[in-house]
């Protein structure tokens, strides 16, 4: 799958994306983990059943690769 930028997310709500960039913050409550990434084109928020992560050793600055569906959170 192609890489999508943070900055498309907007246009690419409801459909499959893969994004890539580093850990900028996480905050891991008991069952869901927010993960702040960043690339050059902005911040997405992560949104990660806790106990998905489980064994896996994520910290500030390491890079990841997303792949799911995008959505988009009415404020």
């Amino acid at each position: 799958m192609a890489r999508t930028l943070i900055r498309q997310l907007p246009s690419a709500t409801g459909a499959e994306v893969t994004l890539r960039g580093w850990v900028f913050r996480i905050r891991q409550l008991a069952k869901t983990t927010f993960l702040i990434l960043r690339d050059h084109s902005g911040t997405a928020q992560c949104v990660i059943a806790t106990e998905a992560l489980t064994g896996v050793k994520l910290g500030v600055e390491d890079t990841v690769e997303v792949d799911r569906k995008s959505t988009r959170l009415n404020s």
